[in-house]
């Protein structure tokens, strides 16, 4: 005998609905069994979800459980020989500037979005071809807090053929006076262009984000994370090409998850929980290089 929830039971063709793509993984299901689902289990999906996504959007209450045992380390290794898009919360540019070396290094990706808050010296440069010092100010992404980005000197470094001659003369007046990217010689600018997107993300964008993502996709980010996010959205990206960098934990960041959610003692790691009830301790060293050398010799050596 079967237990009732696996009975077939008759259904008017009024109520049934296609779900997913229109062929090969697409199903007809009746609408009753999408209202009152509240799990799904897909076994053997691969990469190929619209079946889940069409599903949660006709009920983002229910939740997705998917298993498939081929989805392993050469399945994603096979899938990043695709070209991609990284999208990477940006402060100093570390993390751009080595996506840069990486596709020079062969890697295959079509470019990448430099995300930032709303320091966004980065943004302003890509958006307006004028690389400019503003004063920063403090934000939920604390890490991005930034007024200029030294690594992007690296960058230009790199496309002018390590001529430390043409950067320092270019540097000379700054950041007292602005840099006018699109004067640079030789197509350099434009090059840089077409590899490099950018997008901004205020203090009440970065805490719509983490509840939007938590209430619709089960997964809660950190605000720098969050920055990323939503410059995909804002630049219309095909998500299935897009690689997101998330980069710290949401625990620690309380005053972001916490705003709007209360949710963050339940995604604690215990093992973190432990630290932060720890006694802290640092010591103030002056900024001179011997007073540094002396503390290293007798506090941490010793």
């Amino acid at each position: 005998m079967l237990p009732k929830i696996l009975k077939p039971f008759h259904s008017d063709k009024s109520n049934l609905v296609r779900i997913g793509p229109k062929k090969d993984g697409g199903y007809v299901i009746d609408k009753r069994v999408i209202e009152k689902s509240e799990v799904i289990i897909t076994c053997g999906l691969n990469d190929d979800w619209e079946f889940e996504k069409d599903f949660l959007n006709k009920n983002n209450s229910s939740r997705v459980e998917a298993y498939d045992h081929t989805v392993d380390r050469h399945f994603w290794l096979n899938r990043f020989k695709k070209d991609f898009i990284a999208s990477i919360p940006s402060g100093n540019f570390g993390h751009a500037y080595a996506g840069w070396t990486a596709k020079n290094m062969g890697l295959s990706f079509k470019g990448i979005n430099v995300a930032t808050n709303k320091n966004d010296v980065l943004h302003r440069l890509f958006l307006k071809d004028i690389y400019q010092q503003k004063e920063a100010t403090s934000s939920l992404a604390p890490s991005m807090d930034i007024s200029v980005a030294s690594n992007f000197e690296r960058l230009l470094f790199e496309v002018y053929k390590k001529d430390g001659s043409f950067l320092k003369n270019l540097f000379s007046s700054f950041p007292s006076k602005p840099i006018k990217l699109s004067n640079l010689p030789d197509d350099g600018w434009n090059r840089i262009k077409d590899f490099f997107q950018s997008s901004t993300c205020s203090d009440e964008d970065i805490i719509d984000t983490i509840v939007n993502n938590f209430n619709h996709e089960d997964l809660l980010f950190d605000p720098h994370t969050a920055t990323a996010l939503k410059g995909n959205k804002d630049l219309n990206y095909d998500l299935s090409e897009v690689v997101t960098f998330a980069t710290a934990h949401p625990a620690k960041f309380p005053e972001a998850v916490n705003a709007k959610l209360d949710v963050l003692e339940e995604n604690t790691p215990s093992k973190l929980k432990e630290i932060m009830t720890m006694d802290e301790s640092f010591s103030v060293v002056e900024n001179n290089y011997e007073d540094i050398v002396s503390f290293i010799n007798t506090e941490v050596l010793n």
